[in-house]
């Protein structure tokens, strides 16, 4: 468990991401974090678009399915 701060900058508040942090999500300096409410309760900083992820995921098993006519529409 990390621990860190909430702060008010301006009209925002702001939560501090350590080094530490950063690491483990995988994200630096400038990098969007998405904030996703899990079905444990728990909110979740995946460092990518949990939609994104996923459209990719399905687009992996339809390549896996179809390798050979994609294979053979490569080739014209």
């Amino acid at each position: 468990m990390i621990k860190t701060k909430i702060h008010k900058v301006g009209d925002d508040v702001v939560m501090t991401l350590t080094p530490d942090m950063l690491d483990f999500l995988g994200a630096q300096v400038g990098d969007s974090v998405y904030v996703v409410h899990g079905d444990d309760g728990c909110l979740k900083l995946p460092p990518i678009d949990p939609d994104v992820a996923a459209a990719l995921e399905a687009g992996k098993v339809v390549m896996d399915e179809n390798w050979e006519a994609l294979r053979a529409m490569a080739k014209g």
